[in-house]
C-alpha cells in the first residue's frame, strides 16, 4: 500500500497479451497479436457506424438495460450469416 515501495501504474496490455487472456495459454493456427489488434481496431469502427445507423435504438447499444433485445439482434445476425454461408456451399 502506501508505505509500500510497489508500483501499481497501469500500463495498457499488447496485443498478444490480450490475446492470450481472450483465449489462453494453448491457442493454435492463425492467431496472432497483430491480427488481434486489427480485429479489435474492426470491431470498434463497427461499433461507432452502429451509434451512428441506430442512434436510439437500446438493443443494439445495450442502453437501459436491454441486453436481451440486444441478444435478440445477435442471434439474430448470426442465423443470417449461417444461412448466407450454406447458401455458399
Amino acid at each position: 500500500a502506501e508505505g509500500d515501495a510497489q508500483d501499481f501504474g497501469q500500463t495498457e496490455p499488447s496485443p498478444e497479451e490480450l490475446v492470450q487472456a481472450c483465449l489462453g495459454n494453448d491457442v493454435k493456427g492463425d492467431v496472432s497479436g497483430a491480427k488481434f489488434f486489427m480485429a479489435l481496431r474492426e470491431i470498434s469502427v463497427q461499433n461507432g457506424l452502429v451509434d451512428l445507423d441506430f442512434l436510439r435504438s437500446d438493443p443494439h447499444h445495450f442502453h437501459s438495460e436491454a441486453f436481451l433485445e440486444g441478444r435478440g439482434l445477435i442471434m439474430e445476425g448470426m442465423t443470417a450469416i449461417k444461412a448466407n454461408i450454406q447458401k455458399e456451399n
